[in-house]
C-alpha cells in the first residue's frame, strides 16, 4: 500500500489529497493530520519539515520538507528509505528484494 502524507493540513483536505494522488496512481492514499500528529510521525521517521512565509508563493507560505520514499514494515517500523528521484526500475528491484527476504 502506498501513502502520501501531506504536511500542510491547513490547505490539504482529504478531498484535495485524493485528487492530487490520483495524478500519480489511483491506489495511492492521501492522508494528513493535525500539526501535532504530523510532528510525532515526522519525528518517528526522521522527517524534517518547516513552514516558511513566502510572499512569492500564491499561498503566502511554503513547506520545506525531507523528500524521500519510506518503506514501512507491518508494525510501523522504518525498513528502508530511498531518494525521491530514484529510478523506478531500481526502486522496484529493491522493494522486491525486501519482499523476498521477508523484511516486509
Amino acid at each position: 500500500r502506498s501513502l502520501f502524507i501531506s504536511l500542510d493540513p491547513e490547505r490539504d483536505t482529504l478531498e484535495r489529497l485524493k485528487k492530487y494522488t490520483g495524478y500519480f496512481h489511483p491506489n495511492i492514499i492521501g492522508v494528513t493530520g493535525t500539526m501535532e500528529e504530523l510532528g510525532r510521525a515526522a519525528e518517528n521517521y526522521g522527517v524534517k519539515f518547516e513552514r516558511k512565509e513566502s510572499p512569492d508563493s500564491a499561498l503566502g507560505y511554503v513547506i520545506y520538507h525531507t523528500a524521500k520514499i519510506f518503506v514501512i514494515g507491518p508494525q510501523g517500523e522504518l525498513r528502508k528509505t530511498f531518494p525521491h528521484n530514484i529510478d523506478a526500475r531500481l526502486l522496484l528491484q529493491q522493494i522486491r528484494s525486501l519482499l523476498k527476504s521477508n523484511q516486509l
